[in-house]
């Protein structure tokens, strides 16, 4: 059961506060592969399977959709009282 506590807390699977780590075994070359494909798009190997793991799980139109919205609110673009919508 939740407790306020819990709720208070509450994040997104999204963005958020990221204080867990996930361990793989991969080969050398499959490091090397993704290190590389993480580098030619701009972003740390870290980021690039955050990104893979979001889309997997979660979809890939509610993955876009969740980062345009934040970029919406850092713009201020983002009204609160209808969630985005006009």
């Amino acid at each position: 059961m939740k407790t306020n506590k819990d709720s208070q807390f509450a994040r997104s699977p999204l963005g958020g506060k990221k204080s867990a780590s996930v361990t793989l075994r991969v080969t050398d070359e499959q490091k090397f592969d993704m290190d590389r494909r993480a580098h030619e798009l701009g972003m740390s190997t870290s980021e690039w399977l955050e990104k893979l793991s979001a889309v997997a799980l979660y979809g890939i139109d509610h993955v876009i959709k969740s980062e345009r919205s934040r970029t919406e609110m850092v713009c201020g673009l983002f009204d609160t009282k209808t969630g985005g919508q006009e």
